[in-house]
């Protein structure tokens, strides 16, 4: 009886060892998890951190090439307003110059017909 309670204690000094030895194997496991899952985490901020830097610099690109178009445009239409304007006063230059040579004809058959009436006279 004696030797078989030696060995029942024997027995349960086994079972408790490796209960024990499994219950640290569990800790250690259940820490290396929650190292993978900080380091999972730190690795998730960064990337999200550097999406929001990537989303930040798309969206001061797209602010600047806007300002760039605004900026063309109103380029495009004071160019615009300029060559009308100068288009108009040629064209008013233009006139003047044809009515200056209307002007001119008229006084050179003036002097013309004088001349003839002078000749025939």
């Amino acid at each position: 009886l004696k030797q078989s309670q030696a060995e029942a204690q024997h027995q349960q000094s086994e079972v408790q060892a490796e209960l024990l030895s499994t219950q640290q194997l569990l800790l250690s496991t259940q820490k290396d998890l929650q190292e993978e899952r900080r380091g999972a985490v730190e690795l998730e901020r960064r990337v999200l951190g550097e999406m929001l830097k990537d989303k930040r610099s798309q969206s001061e690109l797209l602010a600047s090439l806007a300002q760039q178009q605004r900026d063309s445009e109103t380029q495009l239409s004071d160019l615009r307003a300029e060559h009308a304007q100068r288009l108009s006063e040629m064209q008013a230059q233009l006139s003047s110059a044809a009515s200056d040579r209307e002007g001119l004809e008229e006084e050179l058959r003036a002097a013309a017909q004088v001349a003839r009436e002078q000749q025939d006279a």
